[in-house]
């Protein structure tokens, strides 16, 4: 598996599993809606970490997903349609995190699935 060289890398890359973890756990305990905000950071995370390794950093959600799709997708290093799902998780978390939607246990099944294909697809970029 591949180990992060830098501090910042490791660190932003253990986030993304934690997220995931809690993504799992939350769904298991039949909390979709947190589910998926946890699958929505465990998969910005996973975006900062591969950022990182190319020392390229963004201060806002939207800085990270542009220059994630300049440096990744655009260039044909990341499948777009990770990324694409990735701006659906975006937008399922605000609207669970600050406008109190319900998602079903699908909805949160499919998210936590798209992190994990994510997260997965990010360390196999990076290792390359």
């Amino acid at each position: 598996m591949w180990t992060a060289p830098s501090e910042r890398s490791r660190a932003t890359s253990s986030d993304a599993r934690e997220c995931l973890a809690a993504a799992t756990v939350t769904l298991d305990g039949d909390l979709p809606s947190r589910a998926i905000s946890e699958a929505y950071y465990s998969m910005f995370a996973a975006a900062k970490t591969a950022l990182s390794e190319e020392d390229v950093f963004a201060r806002t959600h939207a800085g990270v997903w542009h220059r994630f799709y300049e440096l990744f997708v655009a260039t044909g290093r990341f499948p777009a349609e990770l990324h694409v799902r990735a701006g659906k998780g975006a937008e399922e978390r605000l609207k669970a995190d600050y406008e109190s939607a319900r998602y079903s246990h699908e909805d949160g099944l499919d998210a936590v699935r798209a992190a994990e294909r994510f997260l997965g697809a990010t360390l196999e970029m990076l290792e390359e």
